[in-house]
């Protein structure tokens, strides 16, 4: 994260399913994502404002180190964490010309603390809502 607040574009990993995409920071957050389409209204687009665009980050609550890498021929991107106490990966993909977008997170720990928050921002007419979900375990 440099001085504005925002990660460096080079920090971003990029999937996709030909119709949308969905950029995933090295911290484990979706930050930039329009749904179904790519001409849709963003569902997160925290690369654009931070504080009110929406984001939906996976996270340990401790500090950590990771690593992106894309599985080997594929637009399967894992987000890999490492704590002192272990290590957990998320792995995120959007199956080519399906709507739908996953997720999996996989701890290699007992002892794993994880944070999760979910802020969209969605549009009813002309008002803009945000739903907010926000869990540690």
């Amino acid at each position: 994260m440099n001085k504005s607040g925002y990660k460096p574009i080079s920090d971003y990993g990029i999937i996709g399913n030909m119709l949308s995409a969905a950029l995933v920071g090295m911290d484990g957050s979706i930050d930039w994502c329009c749904l179904p389409r790519f001409d849709s209204h963003s569902v997160f687009a925290a690369i654009l404002d931070n504080e009110q665009g929406g984001r939906f980050q996976i996270n340990p609550r401790v500090p950590f180190e990771s690593i992106q890498a894309y599985i080997l021929k594929t637009n399967v991107l894992q987000t890999t964490f490492r704590t002192d106490t272990g290590a957990a990966t998320v792995t995120d993909f959007m199956p080519c010309y399906q709507t739908a977008r996953y997720r999996v997170t996989r701890f290699q720990s007992e002892k794993w603390l994880c944070s999760v928050l979910f802020r969209t921002l969605y549009f009813t007419g002309d008002n803009r809502k945000f739903l907010t979900l926000r869990f540690e375990w």
